[in-house]
C-alpha cells in the first residue's frame, strides 16, 4: 500500500543550469469543522491539568497553525507521513530552526497522544516521528567590526546620561562573551574586569559556564 503523500510541482531554480527543485503546492487556508471541535477539546484537556497559560497557548497556537496548513483534510485520516511532510514544510518552506520546529512537533505529540487515548485516532500516529537534528559545528552569526562599531557608538550616545554606563555594559558583553541574563547577574565580586584575565562565573551560566574578559 503506497503511503500518501503531497502534491507538489516543479520549480526551475537557475536561468544557466535549468536546475529543477519540487515545492509543495500550498493549501487552501481555514480548518476543518472536525479539526476544530478536537482544537476545543484538547485545549479543554490541556487546561484541565492545570499547566500554565502561556504553555496552553503555545501548545493550542502550534496546533491551530498544524490544522490550517492540513486543512481540507478530516483530521481523523492523521498519519504519520503527514507530520513527516509537515515536518519538511517547516525545514524547507518556512526555514525555520530546529527548535521551532521541534516546539511545534512536541504540540503535535502531545495532541495525538491525547486524540488516541480518548479513541479518537486509532494510534499515536506521532509516536514515530522524530524531533529536527539541531546544525552542529556550525558557527552562529556575528557583528560585523562596523556593525559592532556602530552598536557602541549608539550606546554612547544615549540620552539621560546613560551614555557611559550602557558603552560599558556592551564593552563587556563583547569582550567577556556574557549572555544578556549572565550580564545582568554579574556581581562585583566576579571581578570580570580585573587587571589580569580571568575566568568570571555568572549566577546564571549553564553547567558552569565561564567566560574569560580580555
Amino acid at each position: 500500500m503506497l503511503a500518501r503523500c503531497r502534491p507538489y510541482f516543479t520549480l526551475q531554480t537557475g536561468v544557466l543550469t535549468r536546475g529543477l527543485t519540487l515545492r509543495e503546492i500550498q493549501r487552501a487556508g481555514g480548518k476543518s469543522t472536525e479539526g476544530a471541535a478536537w482544537a476545543k477539546d484538547f485545549r479543554e484537556a490541556l487546561s484541565a491539568e492545570d499547566l500554565a497559560l502561556t504553555t496552553v497557548r503555545a501548545y493550542c497556537g502550534d496546533l491551530e497553525s498544524f490544522l490550517r496548513w492540513y486543512a481540507p483534510d478530516p483530521v481523523g485520516a492523521l498519519t504519520t507521513v503527514d507530520l513527516i511532510s509537515y515536518r519538511q514544510h517547516l525545514c524547507e518552506e518556512r526555514n525555520m530552526r530546529p527548535a521551532s520546529i521541534n516546539r511545534k512537533l512536541e504540540a503535535l505529540r502531545r495532541f495525538c497522544r491525547w486524540a488516541h487515548q480518548h479513541g479518537k485516532l486509532p494510534s499515536n500516529v506521532a509516536a514515530e516521528v522524530k524531533l529536527a537534528r539541531p546544525v552542529r559545528g556550525v558557527c552562529p552569526a556575528r557583528l560585523t567590526e562596523a556593525e559592532t562599531q556602530g552598536l557602541l557608538r549608539v550606546a554612547g550616545q544615549s540620552p539621560h546620561g546613560l551614555g557611559k554606563r550602557n558603552y560599558a555594559l556592551l564593552q563587556v558583553m563583547l569582550q567577556a562573551g556574557l549572555r544578556v541574563g549572565e550580564m545582568a547577574a554579574l556581581r562585583v565580586s566576579d571581578d570580570c574586569c580585573g587587571s589580569a584575565p580571568a575566568p568570571c562565573r555568572c549566577a546564571t551560566a549553564k553547567a558552569g559556564r565561564s567566560a574569560r574578559s580580555h
